[in-house]
């Protein structure tokens, strides 16, 4: 591997750990907003579950081997707990109020981004650290239902791809059309 690539791979584990901490940022207000009372004495509950809810995800992210079923039970939980709430808090930023969430089309941006900012983060950061062979929440749920364990951690080959014959089918193939012609 060469210097230039290198530095390429650096610079995308740096906006890859970047882009997590931004999107934990954004999950955490989603997940704010979505738990939203019009009380303000227990809105510092949604602020610590937000939190809680971020490490809880980030624990889940770990060899399914490594945790034990409460810590399963909990991940799953909190993702759950994660995209509803950044769900109706982003419907709710946008919109005003949950009212016609499944009317027309309004729920798929929220939909989106509630996912993308509630599962992507972990994944992403993992990634960017190089822990990216630690575990993963749609790996770890796969395992659970899997009598194997999830590959991971093998990075997809740069080798070219070879379209087509290969050379050492070039000679026969070109043998056997030779062969199919009409003889003289």
């Amino acid at each position: 591997m060469n210097n230039k690539t290198d530095k390429y791979l650096g610079l995308k584990r740096l906006l890859a750990t970047t882009a997590a901490v931004g999107l934990w940022g954004v999950s955490m207000y989603f997940s704010y907003k979505g738990f939203e009372f019009e009380s303000t004495e227990i809105l510092w509950f949604g602020i610590v579950m937000a939190l809680v809810v971020t490490v809880v995800e980030l624990v889940f992210n770990t060899k399914i081997s490594k945790l034990n079923p409460t810590l399963l039970g909990a991940g799953i939980l909190c993702y759950m707990y994660g995209v509803y709430t950044n769900v109706t808090g982003f419907y709710v930023l946008q919109h005003g109020e949950l009212i016609g969430f499944f009317t027309g089309t309004n729920w798929l941006i929220p939909v989106f981004a509630g996912v993308v900012s509630e599962v992507l983060p972990e994944a992403l950061f993992a990634w960017g650290i190089g822990a990216f062979d630690d575990g993963d929440l749609i790996g770890n749920i796969a395992e659970m239902f899997s009598d194997k364990p999830v590959q991971r951690g093998k990075p997809f080959s740069s080798a070219p791809v070879q379209r087509g014959l290969r050379p050492d089918n070039k000679f026969r193939a070109s043998s056997e059309i030779i062969d199919r012609l009409p003889k003289g």
